[in-house]
């Protein structure tokens, strides 16, 4: 089941990479990315997207969250961000041509102006250990 999950991952890479070229030259220098998962988080860092990328997931959330003030926010594995940010909609969906079923197939990637209440708020609520 775990290699079922990398399958689609430079063309996931590749989607969240446009939606980040696709924000203005400003927020694109200041913007951040969140993962629901690691392995989301771990295949976008290995891809390079030239931002850097959090994940409150397991190890991932050790390394703490992003810096006050940054964002805007590419969020990815979130069904509804609106709990935990503001200003959200949708930009495009991971899809997979290679054919597997596997999490990130059929997600939205949202653009986020900020964490509600500022990160410090957030984190304890995003960050999560489990399978």
């Amino acid at each position: 089941s775990d290699q079922l999950e990398t399958i689609g991952w430079p063309e996931f890479a590749d989607t969240v990479r446009a939606t980040l070229e696709s924000l203005p030259a400003d927020e694109r220098d200041t913007a951040v990315v969140f993962t629901q998962h690691y392995g989301e988080a771990g295949a976008l860092e290995w891809y390079g997207l030239g931002r850097p990328v959090f994940s409150g997931h397991n190890a991932f959330g050790d390394w703490g969250p992003p810096p006050e003030g940054a964002g805007p926010v590419i969020v990815i594995g979130l069904a509804d961000p609106g709990a935990n940010f503001t200003d959200c909609h949708t930009t495009a969906m991971i899809n997979n041509d290679a054919g597997a079923d596997n999490e990130e197939r059929g997600r939205p990637i949202w653009v986020c102006s900020a964490p509600q209440g500022g990160w410090a708020e957030q984190w304890p609520r995003l960050v999560h250990l489990d399978a």
